[in-house]
């Protein structure tokens, strides 16, 4: 009997956890993959990687560096989509939404940044 009541408690932590670990990555990072996430963390600061794609769909979410070789998080961002053939278009920019545009199609990111790591998703 307590090794039941002990099982049950251990199982209904673990769920808790996952629970948790879930919630707070999609708020952080906006994507359900704890794993994920952590692991984009783990390389941009480890690493000499200037960022890391976490997720590509349903919405494609990168952490990067909050700077490299004197770079900021947004120059970083800009050449990013430069190497796409996307220009930011500063004239629509609305705080931390960034619009970019190749002439017919444009692309809005949503950027942030700390002093560990920067986040950018599309929307």
């Amino acid at each position: 009997m307590k090794n039941k009541i002990v099982l049950i408690v251990i199982i209904a932590l673990l769920i808790v956890g996952i629970g948790i670990s879930i919630i707070v990555s999609f708020e952080k990072f906006s994507t359900f993959n704890p794993i994920s996430a952590l692991s984009g963390i783990i390389k941009v600061t480890t690493t000499e990687a200037k960022y890391v794609v976490i997720q590509k769909k349903p919405w494609q979410v990168i952490i990067a560096k909050p700077t490299y070789d004197d770079k900021s998080a947004q120059e970083l961002l800009d050449e990013y989509m430069a190497e796409r053939g996307y220009y930011s278009e500063d004239e629509k920019r609305m705080g931390t939404l960034i619009t970019y545009s190749n002439g017919t199609d444009s692309q809005r990111v949503f950027f942030r940044v700390n002093g560990y790591y920067s986040v950018w998703e599309w929307t």
